[in-house]
């Protein structure tokens, strides 16, 4: 069962789908990519802990960010987002936001 998903530096616009079903995934890196946006879908990755998506083209994140309860840490530094989203201060667990 993957756990660690390093997709940093692979040119994606967008998160492979199958991606967002790996259930178990723990650890999810998207840095340096091309990602402007990220799916709503975004919310089934339950079991997330670590997020880095350092050096994309965000401009906001979804509201379904919310959803990732046992999210400690979270890295959006270089993107485009000017607020941050209500939605992470529902992140309990979070003790290292990046931005």
């Amino acid at each position: 069962r993957t756990q660690r998903l390093d997709l940093s530096k692979m040119g994606l616009t967008q998160i492979p789908p199958e991606v967002l079903h790996l259930s178990g995934l723990r650890r999810l890196a998207l840095d340096n990519n091309l990602l402007n946006s990220l799916p709503a879908e975004i919310g089934l990755m339950t079991s997330l802990e670590e997020l880095t998506l350092f050096s994309n083209g965000l401009a906001e994140l979804p509201p379904e960010i919310s959803k990732l309860t046992n999210l400690t840490e979270l890295d959006i530094r270089k993107n485009e987002i000017r607020v941050v989203p209500v939605a992470v201060g529902n992140l309990s667990n979070l003790t290292i936001l990046s931005i």
